[in-house]
């Protein structure tokens, strides 16, 4: 997925929620990035964006509306951040994983 058209829909400091995020977005069929997850010895200082093709804002936005009022476990968000890990190479691209 090229960066030209994505938009940010998604902003948060823990790389583990961004990581669901995009998880959940994908398995319900909307193409999904993150940017800004390398961050090194900075985790949780700065901002890292879930971002999508601009033709996808809206069904992306309508599904976190529909889903941020249900917390996200602490079991899921562990699981996401070791797979964040675990695919981590240095690449910052914003390519999907």
């Amino acid at each position: 997925m090229g960066c030209a058209n994505l938009i940010s829909i998604y902003t948060t400091k823990n790389p583990g929620e961004a990581e669901v995020v995009r998880l959940a977005l994908e398995e319900n069929g909307i193409l999904a990035a993150i940017q800004g997850g390398v961050q090194a010895g900075l985790t949780g200082a700065l901002d890292i964006d879930v971002m999508v093709r601009a033709e996808d804002i809206v069904r992306a936005r309508e599904f976190i509306a529909e889903h941020q009022s249900f917390p996200v476990s602490e079991e899921e968000v562990l699981r996401a951040e070791l797979d964040c890990e675990e695919n981590a190479g240095g690449d910052d691209s914003g390519e999907p994983r």
